[in-house]
């Protein structure tokens, strides 16, 4: 038996014992707020759960004014409906998902990297939405953009710039920032 394969045996050990201490650690408490795997889906695609649930940041606004559109029409082509209270905006390794929503001024933006999905190897984000600071969000992790689009946001599209796009993002469409009821 040659070396590498009497070393096997020894790995496999201790890789079972690693696994098994893990799993008798308690889990991670989830983070205050929604979780993006408790968010409703802007879409009727369904993700699976977040690695670390506690990997959830919250961004808070600084502005005094409406953010003016970059466009007073939708230039993605095709924006889906954003459902429930939160807009989730998901960075894929290839584009992101939904790559435009239309949303009410009641609304809230949730951005999850899962750039490391589909056996990619994750990229950290950086993430650019006026008026915020920028955010770096770490494969896995997920950036809660406090306030609603109708506080700061002009009717138009916004453009989310994410930097795994090469300048690109998401769009997001504000119809009418006084509709609480959702987009018709």
């Amino acid at each position: 038996m040659s070396s590498v394969s009497s070393s096997r045996p020894a790995a496999f050990a201790a890789a079972c014992a690693v696994t098994l201490a893990a799993c008798a650690s308690p889990p991670n408490p989830p983070a205050p707020g929604p979780s993006p795997s408790s968010a409703p889906p802007s879409a009727s695609i369904v993700y699976p759960p977040l690695p670390s649930e506690s990997a959830t940041i919250t961004v808070q606004l600084n502005t005094h004014g409406l953010i003016p559109a970059v466009s007073s029409t939708v230039t993605a082509g095709v924006c889906e409906r954003a459902v429930g209270p939160v807009a989730v905006v998901v960075i894929n390794p290839d584009i992101p998902t939904p790559r435009c929503q239309t949303v009410a001024g009641s609304q809230g933006l949730e951005i999850v990297n899962r750039t490391g999905d589909f056996g990619s190897t994750g990229k950290t984000a950086t993430i650019r939405w006026e008026p915020y600071p920028t955010v770096s969000l770490e494969p896995g992790q997920a950036a809660m953009f406090s306030g609603q689009f109708g506080a700061y946001l002009a009717p138009g599209d916004h453009l989310v710039s994410i930097s795994v796009y090469a300048g690109g993002g998401a769009e997001i469409y504000l119809r009418d920032a006084t509709q609480t009821t959702g987009p018709r």
